[in-house]
Formats: C-alpha cells, structure tokens, sequence
C-alpha cells in the first residue's frame, strides 16, 4: 500500500522503536519529537540524557523495554499478524501526510498496493434506516469501482459501509480505537472475523489496550488519511465523523457529504459540512468526480447504474455507548464537479469555559500543564496562545494535538481551543 518505496530498517532499529514507543506509552507526538533529536529509535537507548521540550524521558525507559518489544514481536507472529514501522517500506505511505503518523502499526489481514485508493466512510452511530442503507449502497458501488472503503468499525454507519464493501466482494479497512485483541461494539465479531478476511483490521495500540474515549480521535485522524476523500453519512453536531472531516480538510483531501432526513438530529453535522462548502453527493460516482483524477489513474468505474439494488435493511442498530463492555476479538489469524470551500467557522469563541484542566501525569511546569493553564481561563485562538506561552507555531501544533488526542483539549466550532468536556 505504498506510493513509494523506501529502503527497509533493519533489525535493531525496528526493535528499538518499537520499545521506545511502548516506553513512551504510544505516545506518537512524543515518538517523533524524540527522533527528530535523535535520528534514530536505537540513539535514544544509548545512555545519554534525553530531553525533548525540557521534559527529561530517561525515566521512563526501563531496562526491559527491548525484552518486551521482541516478546510482542512474536507474540504478533503466532497470532497471523504484522507489526509495521513509520518509515518502513510497507507503511502506508499515505499516513506520512498526517501529524505524527503513527509509529508502530498492528495490523490483522494484508495491505495491498490498490489500497492506495481509498475513500473513507463515516457517519452516525444512530444513522435512520436511509443512511444505513445509503451508506451499505455506496461502499459496494465503491467496491465495484476498485476502491478499498475505509471505517472505523462502529455500529451504525461504519458497520454498513464494511459490509457494503464485503457484499461487493471489494475490500475494506477498519481502524480501531483499541488493540486488536478487542472488538467493539461486541455485535462486529462476525464482521471483524470477515474485515481480516478480506482486507484489515489496522491499530496504533498494543493488542491488549481496551477501547477508551481518548483513542478514538486518534483513531479518527487514521480513517482519514488513509483516504483520498472523507463521505460523511449522517452525522449529529459533536459526531466523531466531524472530527474525521475536519482533519480530512486539514490533510487537503476532499470531504464530502450525503444528506440525511430533513430535521433529523443525526444528519445536522452532514448539513451543516453541506452549507460550508463540502460537496453534496449521493452516489460513488459523484465522489469520483471530486476527487482529483490523477489520484485515481487506471481505476475502472462501472455506471452506477449496472449495481445490483440493496435489499432493505432487516433493522435499526441500537445507540452505542462508549460504557458498553468490549468482547475480546477471537486470535483467528455524475454530478459536475464543485470547487470546495473553505469551512466556515464563527470568529466568536463560545461562552461557559471548562475551568478544570486534567493535569495527571504531566510535569507541572511543562508546556502542556500552561496551556492547560490558559485555556483553564476560557476558549483560546492559537495564536493568542502562541503569544502568551512564546512557542512558535509549528511546537504549538505539536502540543495542540497531543493533547486534544489525550482527551485534555477539544477544538471547538469556533476554530479556538477549549478544556474538554470531563
């Protein structure tokens, strides 16, 4: 699934990235910032004091952490499964084009090189019976078409669009939120069993790391780069797939959107991407044509027209509620083409400002702890913060987006940060 090819690391230094990532307990922000120091995983172990934004990382580099990693290596291994390495040559090449890509891949099933052409799938937990069925429609179109369809394994609109992948005998991509040895929502067994059957199941958490509130951003900032366009399907007003959209913009791919029911709770954050500017689709062709044709050269698309219909859906899936218990996973190995617009967001920060900031496990004077600080004051543009901290932009960035996939920091509507909701 690469663009390009790089030259493969050796042994040593997969080894050592691997246990340096685990020793920075997968943090990928961390991750990078130490080998833009260091230049390589292996340097980091080599006993000289390590500080990265005056944060000492020594301590927390335990002198188990390569006999961990190599136990890992092979516990993947008698499982079917392969672990890939940022910069190696079977990475996805197209996750080099988000912040911090993740480090360290779990990966269930096989990566193949059409996977390149890829459009991402997302929506509603709590979609109407159209959208579920829509969105099944639209991946098998897509299917047909040669793209691989990518999702993120949630009930609802995720679901359908793997299963509309598979019905169509294409393939299809799920990026969880936790490691690979748990499902979730726990109906998706049979559906997991069958993604890495006929695709994969992609994780940047260790097998064993439950689903949790906090992954689930980082595993959107996946969905969306491993796509060359972002659909959303039905979303409501704080819908994780606008999260997805909204890095999807920032990673310049295309976002698109599929309205819902007129009024519908759930199909408010698809309608309002509409009225900013996001192209409204309703078939895969239409997404085709927004997309850049350079990007899908060689790509057979069949009229839509020649696609078997969908049968009614047999019923509505229920809420998903990020409390449900997870069930440990099973170890079996053309409309004319619009410009689009910038998203509009309101110059005006929102009111009732979260005064708690969560500062557990970070060091008191450290970067985080003051912006943590600042916008324990109320919402905050970057720039302001920029300013008020003296940290240029690009460490900023950094920071910014570590903590908001900690689950510290939100990015509102406004386009400023805020406290996240506790």
């Amino acid at each position: 699934m690469t663009t390009q090819q790089r030259p493969p690391l050796d042994g040593d230094e997969k080894l050592a990235r691997l246990a340096l990532y685990l020793g920075l307990q997968t943090n990928a922000a961390a991750f990078h910032r130490v080998l833009r120091q260091t230049g390589r995983a292996v340097e980091a172990f080599d006993g000289r004091d390590l500080t990265v934004l005056g944060v000492n990382l020594r301590p927390l580099f335990s002198a188990g952490l390569f006999e961990e990693a190599q136990a890992r290596l092979e516990e993947a291994r008698q499982k079917g499964r392969r672990i890939l390495f940022w910069e190696d040559e079977d990475y996805p090449a197209r996750l080099d084009e988000i912040p911090d890509p993740p480090p360290v891949l779990w990966i269930q099933g096989t990566l193949e090189a059409e996977d390149q052409f890829a459009v991402s799938l997302v929506g509603s937990r709590e979609a109407s019976r159209p959208g579920l069925t829509a969105a099944r429609r639209l991946a098998r179109e897509g299917a047909r078409m040669g793209l691989t369809i990518v999702s993120g394994l949630a009930r609802g609109i995720d679901a359908q669009a793997h299963q509309g992948a598979l019905e169509a005998g294409g393939r299809t991509l799920a990026v969880l939120g936790s490691g690979l040895d748990w499902v979730y929502p726990k109906e998706n067994a049979g559906l997991y069993q069958e993604i890495a059957r006929h695709g994969a199941l992609i994780s940047e958490f260790p097998p064993e790391v439950r689903p949790l509130p906090a992954h689930f951003p980082r595993r959107n900032r996946v969905v969306a780069g491993l796509g060359l366009a972002v659909v959303v399907v039905e979303a409501g007003q704080r819908s994780g797939a606008l999260i997805t959209a909204r890095l999807a913009l920032e990673l310049n791919r295309e976002v698109m959107a599929l309205p819902g029911p007129a009024g519908a709770a759930s199909a408010r954050g698809a309608h309002g991407l509409i009225k900013s500017g996001a192209a409204l689709v309703e078939s895969m062709a239409e997404v085709l044509v927004e997309i850049k044709p350079r990007l899908l050269e060689g790509l057979a698309a069949p009229a839509p027209e020649s696609l078997p219909a969908l049968e009614p859906l047999a019923g509505e899936p229920p809420a998903e509620s990020l409390d449900e218990e997870a069930r440990p996973a099973a170890s079996e190995p053309p409309r004319p083409a619009r410009s689009r617009k910038t998203v509009r967001r309101p110059a005006d920060p929102p009111e009732n400002p979260k005064p708690s900031p969560d500062l557990t496990g970070l060091p008191p004077d450290g970067p985080e702890a003051q912006i943590l600080a600042q916008l324990a004051r109320g919402p905050r543009d970057a720039d302001s913060l920029a300013r008020a901290l003296g940290l240029n932009p690009a460490d900023l960035s950094l920071l910014m987006l570590n903590l908001e996939l900690s689950g510290r920091v939100e990015r509102l509507e406004s386009g400023w940060f805020g406290l996240a909701a506790g």
